[in-house]
């Protein structure tokens, strides 16, 4: 330690260097950050938003390894609450500047602080140096005050500190909306956005030649028996057997066989068309909405999710940004084991790149240690 009187040392230039670097992946993170909460929900492809967000994950991994290693390699402490300030005004530069973002900055300087000590402490009190174990020290802790910080920060970007219930229900209803449009091409075959309603439902409905697979029936079967059997799956379908040409289907052709489709399908026309429509009117009823059926389908879904917001949840819109900012917490809060694994895996390359480097190196310290005997 130094004396009282002593003139403190100058800051390392390795360590300046270090804390650059520290500052420019807590730049990246934030900024990042910033573009989810404005936009990232809204964006067209999945592509955007997924790169994105992985890019986040990466720049933050980054910005906390390296914290924990300017928290190593700090001796003094002018250095750490230089680091402290630093990194904490950073949200500044991507966010407005009022009362959210102020608290939000604390929450972060609050974590900076805890966890540049405990590394700092727990480096020195170990006798065999591990990175990676340092690096665990807090890190849960650290993780999620900075979670509480994105999530303060999400609140003050969707209420706009509860002045304008109008934009936080738009932009509740436009993130819905494209979570919708994401989920639904991996339920319903066929889904896009520029279908009319009335064509998309025409695509859940069995054509002839889907059926055609169906109408298998046992070769050892006589011709009446074959007869009885094909009725009766044309009645399941709703079907009227006398509507269509079965001895087309039995006489087992190719000409036949495509004779027999031709008829089905005429038939089953009309059955598509009643059934589209009851399936659009219970649709209506059910979201209540009017529907045509010529809509464009992100229309009408678009129309849903505004008609369902305006009507479930303008009356309760001052909470919105509130429960909206606890639900983003929880989420990321589930995923806690990744950010540590990844952080604690991006730590150790790093510690390995800059020991392979020569940058930092492991040096052997004789202390002095007190012992009770007798």
């Amino acid at each position: 330690m130094a004396n009282a009187g002593a003139q403190p040392k100058p800051f390392s230039l390795k360590l300046i260097v270090f804390g650059a670097v520290t500052l420019v992946f807590a730049g990246v993170f934030w900024y990042l950050v910033s573009r989810l909460m404005a936009g990232g929900l809204s964006e067209k492809t999945l592509v955007n938003t997924a790169g994105v967000s992985v890019a986040t994950l990466l720049a933050f991994s980054m910005f906390i390894s390296l914290l924990a290693l300017v928290g190593v390699l700090s001796s003094w402490r002018r250095e750490r609450w230089t680091m402290v300030v630093l990194v904490s005004v950073v949200p500044f530069i991507f966010f407005p500047l009022h009362f959210i973002t102020v608290l939000a900055v604390l929450i972060i300087a609050v974590a900076t602080v805890l966890y540049l000590w405990t590394v700092g402490k727990e480096a020195r009190a170990r006798i065999h140096f591990s990175f990676t174990r340092v690096i665990k020290a807090d890190l849960t802790l650290t993780i999620a005050l900075i979670l509480i910080a994105v999530s303060t920060l999400y609140y003050g970007t969707v209420s706009n500190q509860g002045n304008n219930p109008d934009q936080v229900l738009t932009h509740l209803t436009g993130s819905t909306t494209t979570i919708v449009e994401r989920v639904l091409p991996l339920v319903y075959h066929g889904y896009s956005a520029d279908i009319t309603v009335d064509d998309f439902i025409r695509q859940q409905l069995p054509n002839a030649q889907k059926m055609l697979e169906d109408f298998k029936v046992d070769p050892s079967l006589n011709r009446d028996a074959k007869r009885q059997a094909l009725e009766q799956k044309l009645r399941d379908l709703g079907v009227d057997p006398a509507t269509v040409d079965i001895n087309a289907y039995l006489d087992d052709t190719e000409r036949a066989q495509a004779q027999f489709e031709q008829s089905l399908n005429a038939e089953l026309v009309s059955i598509q068309d009643q059934a589209i429509s009851s399936t659009r009117e219970q649709l209506a009823q059910n979201f209540r909405v009017t529907l045509t059926g010529k809509e464009r389908l992100a229309d009408a879904i678009d129309m849903i999710v505004t008609q369902n917001v305006n009507r479930l949840v303008r009356p309760y819109a001052g909470a919105v940004p509130a429960i909206l900012a606890l639900s983003l917490f929880f989420f990321l809060w589930v995923f806690t084991f990744l950010y540590e694994y990844l952080i604690r895996g991006v730590g150790e390359l790093l510690y390995l790149s800059l020991r392979a480097g020569k940058a930092v190196t492991i040096t052997r310290e004789t202390v002095e240690a007190e012992r009770l005997t007798l």
